[in-house]
């Protein structure tokens, strides 16, 4: 392997060797291709940083079970790693127990995808066993979970890029309902006072009653925006806001039912 250097051009030096860190495990930031989760800085935390860290939200420094926080001087070490297969552009979504819901894309066509699945609940405290469930959600190369799935009481809500929208039992991985769609879906669904907001590449933005969570929501209305929803809605005071392909931010209130 090529002698790596960092971004002054001199000579990587030693990160940790315990924890054994780096994607090599040789306690430095040395990467290659293969490297798709870009293990290529060093950090050693101070009380400045730690402090604003959890102002933002992020809080490194309180004990949480499985993780005793980090103080200052100490350097921060990955506590779990899993492969997945391919990209995960999805934000990860934890339950109120720490369980881990994470959408997986399929654009290599890995034999691990084939293994591992592209919709997995995973617990972190589990090394050596992590996978609690998974489902397939790929028909092609380019399908998979691109959009950020949205835990809703008993259920795991997922959209696919094959145009569906998945209601899954959290406790069982069970695909409880399913809405077809006829486009792709890579907006992530938002839902305020039991109405559950999402959008298609067709360009339309919908709305569906997930109130009952033990049948197929009804729709409850749509808005043709002219282009692809990539985006999430955010709703406020029941005007629903959301741009597209379009170039326009579209605000969408009063419906009649």
């Amino acid at each position: 392997m090529e002698e790596s250097i960092n971004v002054l051009g001199s000579k990587l030096e030693l990160c940790s060797t315990d924890p054994m860190t780096g994607w090599f495990r040789d306690g430095c930031c040395n990467t290659d291709n293969r490297d798709f989760g870009r293990h290529v800085v060093c950090a050693v935390m101070t009380e400045v940083f730690l402090a604003f860290s959890k102002g933002a939200g992020n809080d490194l420094s309180s004990p949480v079970p499985g993780f005793s926080g980090l103080k200052e001087g100490e350097e921060p070490s990955r506590v779990f790693r899993f492969w997945a297969g391919d990209d995960i552009d999805a934000t990860i979504v934890p339950d109120d127990e720490g369980f881990l819901y994470i959408g997986v894309e399929y654009e290599r066509g890995t034999s691990r995808s084939e293994e591992v699945g592209q919709i997995i609940k995973l617990d972190p405290l589990d090394q050596d066993n992590p996978i609690i469930w998974s489902l397939d959600a790929r028909s092609y190369i380019n399908s998979g979970i691109w959009a950020t799935p949205a835990i809703y009481k008993d259920l795991l809500i997922v959209p696919t890029a094959q145009g569906q929208i998945l209601g899954i039992d959290r406790i069982e991985g069970t695909i409880r309902w399913e809405i077809n769609l006829s486009s792709k879906v890579w907006s992530s669904p938002a839902i305020v006072d039991d109405i559950m907001v999402v959008g298609d590449c067709q360009g339309n933005v919908r709305a569906f009653d997930v109130l009952d969570t033990s049948i197929t929501p009804r729709e409850l209305w749509s808005v043709d925006t002219g282009g692809c929803v990539e985006a999430t809605a955010v709703i406020w005071k029941g005007s629903v806001y959301v741009g597209s392909w379009s170039g326009y931010l579209h605000a969408i209130r009063d419906f009649v039912q």
